[in-house]
């Protein structure tokens, strides 16, 4: 059988990975929404810069996180709400793992219709 993966999506998605300020967005989003669905970027600029005021430097970061499908980011009304998006994760764990694959490929998840939204 032969396996179609995405190589150019995973290094996106390990590229977004190589900077420790990602990877702690993405850890917080991880842990918030376990109990809520979604994080202000608020929150989440409280959380890495110690202001509630999101900076260009948070809304860099998301960008790219959301650019390589990890995050999902939706204005609601005065807002923008992230979450997680838990198919990417699964498809670098199964691409880390080297476990067979029920799709062809790893692709861009269905959630990131939504993310293109905003």
């Amino acid at each position: 059988m032969v396996r179609f993966v995405d190589f150019d999506l995973l290094a996106r998605r390990f590229r977004a990975l190589s900077d420790p300020t990602r990877v702690q967005i993405l850890y917080f989003l991880n842990s918030r929404c376990q109990q809520n669905n979604q994080v202000r970027v608020s929150e989440i600029a409280e959380y890495i810069t110690g202001s509630s005021a999101p900076s260009s430097r948070i809304s860099f970061h998301l960008k790219e996180l959301k650019a390589a499908g990890l995050v999902i980011v939706v204005r609601s009304g005065k807002y923008h709400l992230c979450q997680p998006c838990p198919e990417s994760a699964d498809d670098l764990l199964k691409f880390l793992q080297g476990r067979e694959e029920k799709r062809a490929a790893i692709m861009l998840p269905e959630c990131d219709s939504v993310a293109n939204a905003v």
